[in-house]
């Protein structure tokens, strides 16, 4: 009986004892770093609602070298995945739960292997006195009694210093995409009168490039059937850009001249308009500094544009294999 009374005595110590700790220990976990970087918002921010952009600065996969991601829905948008597996990262996904443009990413953080865990993050992002200030966070509620392990182990110390090296990587990329906007050379000029035969539809993002395939070759053989000649280097002309549902409103287009009838594609006429025009080189996919330098060169001036934003392909694969070598011609019509 002293054996039993002495087993229950210690057991009841140690029950009270969990449940003193349990009560004192935090019931939760918050770590947070912040970082200025010397580029524009809008860019950084660029940087930070993408899952594919995060693969530039996440300090992770430095950390394994068979880690493996994937991504799922339309990225930018809430409820895009960002999912990982590594020997040792383990396996997880972020989801992304919400986007305040220009301002904030909140994201859901879940750990499925070795352990399962959730947690709640976000990136914000905010002007500074001409530079942006980032500030990645994650926090999460902490299950009593597994909450005590919060007295012995400090989550800041674990996981700080990942936080700070990935916000090192960002402002490093952030800060070099930016002095290469800076060389892009944007001047005034004036666009049009054009006549295109397009074919122009809403897709996704995703969905662009295959798009354009098939309808140039679609143009081209209306084109042939009527007997009807290109006059100029095909165009891409962008009616919207709607990060929020990952669409874009777009027209494969091929100059053709004024008198041109009878055609099977729709004929559109863009009028003669002042512009800001610039030439980029490389690829494509590459080409979104060109519009970053386009887009600034507007809001410094207090300049509006006006759609549809159209992109000349000058030189594309059919006379140069190098896409480095490729030559865009971007025209913003400005009102």
């Amino acid at each position: 009986m002293k054996v039993v009374k002495v087993v229950g005595i210690v057991l009841g110590a140690v029950v009270l004892t969990v449940v003193v700790l349990g009560l004192v220990a935090p019931k939760g976990y918050h770590v947070e770093r912040s970082i200025i970087i010397h580029a524009p918002r809008s860019l950084v921010f660029n940087h930070v609602r993408y899952w594919a952009s995060w693969e530039e600065w996440i300090p992770w996969a430095a950390m394994d070298s068979t880690m493996r991601t994937t991504a799922e829905g339309i990225d930018g948008t809430p409820g895009s995945k960002y999912l990982w597996q590594g020997q040792k990262v383990g396996k997880g996904e972020m989801v992304n739960t919400g986007v305040v443009p220009g301002e904030e990413m909140t994201y859901l953080l879940r750990f499925i292997k070795p352990f399962a865990s959730e947690s709640n993050g976000c990136v914000r992002a905010k002007e500074a006195n001409g530079t942006t200030e980032v500030s990645w966070a994650f926090f999460g509620r902490s299950p009593f009694p597994w909450n005590i392990f919060n007295l012995v182990m400090s989550m800041d110390k674990m996981v700080g210093k990942d936080y700070e090296a990935g916000l090192q990587r960002l402002k490093e990329v952030c800060e070099g995409q930016w002095a290469r906007v800076q060389q892009h050379h944007v001047g005034p000029s004036t666009f049009g009168p054009r006549r295109f035969a397009v074919v122009r539809k809403q897709v996704g993002m995703n969905e662009l490039q295959a798009f354009l395939g098939q309808a140039y070759g679609t143009l081209m053989t209306a084109l042939d059937k009527q007997g009807v000649t290109m006059v100029g280097a095909p165009c891409g002309l962008y009616y919207t850009w709607d990060e929020s549902t990952g669409s874009t409103d777009v027209a494969a287009a091929v100059p053709v001249t004024a008198a041109t009838t009878g055609l099977e594609v729709e004929v559109v006429q863009i009028p003669a308009s002042n512009c800001l025009v610039v030439d980029f080189r490389g690829p494509y996919e590459k080409s979104i500094e060109a519009h970053l330098a386009l887009e600034f060169h507007l809001r410094n001036r207090g300049l509006r544009q006006k759609p549809p934003v159209i992109e000349e392909y000058l030189t594309g694969p059919a006379q140069e294999p190098d896409p480095e070598k490729w030559l865009t011609r971007i025209y913003y019509l400005v009102e």
